[in-house]
């Protein structure tokens, strides 16, 4: 937090430096009331971690903060170098990988061209990347992410993107470049293995082939790191005979049923001639529900209207922004909450 006596030049550094550790804490603060998952590096040896701001902060986050620290040449840097991570991300943790000095180090201090080692070992390598990238999309699987789908049979109606372009290729207009999955992968059969038991594994990027190795057949795959317990998911190709086997069962994309929701479909189905009378009964049914939740929302919706600021009272007058909300949860829209944040937005337009 500075020390004194301090030169003009270093104290405006110093001010700085804590002005940007405070910022930083404000902003974890924030996210972490939205619910929103955070991280925070800073090397080890960082002078951060006991300023002011994030001993405070410490104390304001408890055991809803997780720390560790990893040796960057376990990712594939070429020196020693230990980082310490604050993040409320569970699967952040996988990257906590201390040096086992198994390989050899180059130096600290002025390199060859006269620069210094540590500013070579600023930015992260692809490998160290790739593997927080992973860790992102497994966070990001957990609050309800789907992946993209492997094989074009696996698309459905919630793949919204990939969906257009599969119905699109049933149509028999088939999408320019590599934008929908294939009939086949490379590997249809995965294996989870503790990477414990095989530590080249450590070295191996997601995403990527393994090398050569006496333990997986060649052309597998390093899907992704699950965690230190569960180990590594690799995809392994199949046998020639198999992988045909199963390219014979294959359904040519012409020939398959275009992708619809299941509300369109079953909409679909209603128009057709022998459903008349049971559409009609659906479109009364939805009438009178609609009517009640006008009538059950009619107090909130007034309430909310002398709420809002003067300047907004033109533009949003009419806007019944609580018969949306108890709409989109009838329908079981998994965001209900949008209908609240025009009124979120006039009071920090207010503010």
């Amino acid at each position: 937090m500075g020390l004194p006596g301090l030169p003009f030049v270093s104290r405006e550094r110093v001010s700085k430096a804590n002005h940007l550790y405070k910022l930083t804490c404000r902003y974890i603060k924030m996210l972490h009331r939205m619910n929103v998952g955070w991280s925070v590096e800073n090397p080890s040896s960082s002078l951060m971690w006991v300023t002011t701001h994030f001993v405070e902060l410490m104390q304001y986050l408890g055991k809803k903060c997780l720390g560790f620290c990893f040796h960057n040449c376990m990712f594939g840097s070429r020196r020693k170098k230990m980082t310490a991570i604050w993040t409320s991300i569970e699967e952040i943790l996988q990257l906590h990988r201390i040096c086992d000095d198994s390989h050899e180090h180059e130096a600290w201090g002025v390199t060859k061209e006269g620069a210094f080692a540590t500013a070579q070992e600023c930015a992260y390598d692809p490998v160290l990347c790739a593997h927080w990238a992973n860790a992102i999309a497994e966070y990001a699987q957990r609050l309800g992410y789907h992946e993209p789908p492997a094989t074009l049979d696996a698309v459905d109606a919630g793949h919204l993107h990939v969906k257009d372009l599969a119905n699109r290729a049933i149509t028999g207009n088939l999408p320019r470049g590599n934008k929908l999955p294939p009939l086949l992968t490379d590997f249809l059969r995965t294996e989870v293995v503790n990477f414990a038991n095989f530590p080249f594994l450590k070295q191996v990027q997601p995403g990527s082939r393994l090398p050569d190795n006496p333990h997986f057949s060649k052309g597998a795959r390093l899907l992704r790191f699950l965690n230190d317990q569960k180990g590594v998911e690799i995809g392994m190709p199949l046998e020639p005979m198999e992988y045909i086997k199963r390219a014979c069962k294959l359904v040519h994309p012409n020939m398959q049923p275009v992708k619809l929701p299941e509300g369109m479909e079953r909409a679909i189905m209603l128009h057709g001639c022998d459903s008349a009378l049971e559409l009609r009964r659906v479109r009364i049914g939805w009438t009178k529900s609609m009517i009640e939740m006008y009538n059950q929302s009619k107090v909130a919706e007034e309430r909310i209207s002398l709420e809002r600021p003067g300047h907004l009272k033109s533009v949003l007058d009419g806007k019944r922004f609580e018969l949306m909300r108890m709409s989109l949860e009838a329908v079981g829209y998994p965001d209900a909450s949008i209908a609240k944040r025009p009124q979120t937005a006039c009071r920090w337009l207010v503010g």
